[in-house]
């Protein structure tokens, strides 16, 4: 068949452009068929189109066409592999199609990708980095969660290494790994990778850059939760809201002057947020109750942001960061003996910590059942206890 104006290729191709997808995938079926011509690129674009447009299923389905051609054509072990089999597990894990139709095939796609990507270009590229991540968030998400911080940490040391070249892995798998420490409270491996991140951070994008600025954030929390040196914990956060308010002025707000996003401006406050809150810890700990409350009073002025715009993600971040921000005000006000107002404190956090990560309301309640423990009051600590357990096990 010719590959004029009227050839099913070519209409094919006319009803991409128009977004057609049902009469594409139809005329790319009969121009293969019917020709045997190398289409692979075309029905990539095709399953790619499906997959934006939310049809994952027929998204994977398509790729695995894609996979099946692609060996016929260069083989079991060819390099081409490696894409479709990527977009495959991504597009497998968009369905809600059961853990046998999905993950686990999902699964299969990426391993074998990486293989294949070890096979033709080595085990320290990029693009293997990120395959790992991808693999690490399928792993932790069925709870297999040594293995996915193994992953996560291989695709660290890739990042490293491509780090004069682009950082974005790097951060990414540094992000990862600082969420899996704090998570399992493994505080020394945690300081030991944000020393590392934090000291190559500040060479590849200078001492006063906004992400130094968070990673010194994260070390210092780290170290208070380690139960290290208070001082030089305060003293990063110091310098990091210093590095960010040079950045941004020190009450971010978007302006004809500097417009911002209401998704980056929420993630700016949240940054400012987070070293405040730190700092309120320190100040907690050196037994300090009015810089304590100014500080959580600043971290709770920072989350004071518009949300109709945000993303329902972001949305769930500022309700955490509220939840923990008056959670710890609660104790504060519970240390001075004000249990009242604690009590109503609490019940704020936990009405906030409702709308953001399930795992840190359970956290949450298993502290509010702590603190009704300790004042006699067993039976609503049970029900606590009990909330959080079905949380964790939902």
């Amino acid at each position: 068949m010719s590959r004029g104006e009227g050839s099913p290729l070519e209409q094919a191709r006319r009803a991409l452009a128009l977004g057609a997808l049902k009469r594409a995938e139809s005329l790319l079926r009969q121009a293969g068929s019917a020709s045997g011509e190398d289409i692979l690129e075309d029905l990539m674009r095709l399953a790619e189109l499906w997959q934006q447009s939310g049809k994952s299923v027929r998204a994977a389905r398509l790729y695995e066409e894609v996979i099946e051609r692609t060996e016929r054509q260069h083989g079991v072990d060819s390099a081409e592999l490696i894409e479709p089999l990527r977009r495959r597990a991504t597009s497998l894990l968009e369905t809600d199609l059961p853990h046998e139709q999905s993950c686990e095939p999902a699964e299969d796609c990426l391993r074998r990708g990486l293989r294949l990507q070890e096979q033709h270009f080595g085990s320290q590229t990029l693009d293997g980095g990120w395959m790992l991540l991808d693999l690490t968030d399928l792993i932790q998400d069925h709870e297999r969660c040594e293995e996915a911080a193994e992953l996560a940490r291989q695709a660290w040391d890739i990042g490293r290494k491509f780090a004069w070249e682009a950082t974005a892995l790097l951060f990414e798998a540094t992000d990862w790994l600082v969420w899996w420490y704090e998570a399992h409270q493994e505080w020394g491996s945690g300081v030991r990778l944000l020393e590392s991140s934090l000291e190559l951070a500040s060479e590849l994008l200078g001492f006063d850059h906004p992400r130094v600025a968070e990673l010194m954030g994260s070390l210092a929390n780290m170290l208070l939760q380690d139960g290290r040196d208070v001082e030089e914990a305060d003293h990063l956060c110091a310098r990091g809201l210093d590095i960010l308010t040079l950045t941004y002025g020190d009450l971010p707000v978007s302006s004809d002057l500097w417009p911002r996003t209401a998704e980056d401006l929420a993630q700016i406050r949240l940054t400012f947020s987070s070293l405040y809150s730190i700092r309120a810890h320190a100040a907690f700990l050196r037994q300090e109750p009015l810089g304590c409350r100014l500080l959580l009073n600043r971290a709770l002025l920072m989350l004071d942001v518009p949300q109709d715009e945000l993303s329902p993600e972001m949305r769930a971040s500022v309700a955490a960061a509220h939840g923990s921000t008056l959670q710890a005000m609660a104790h504060l006000v519970s240390e001075e003996g004000d249990d009242a107002q604690a009590e109503r404190l609490f019940q704020r956090a936990l009405s906030h910590a409702e709308q953001g990560d399930p795992d840190r309301l359970a956290g949450l309640l298993e502290d509010w059942a702590m603190w009704l423990e300790d004042r006699g009051r067993q039976r609503e600590a049970d029900q606590a206890r009990r909330e959080a357990e079905d949380l964790r096990n939902g």
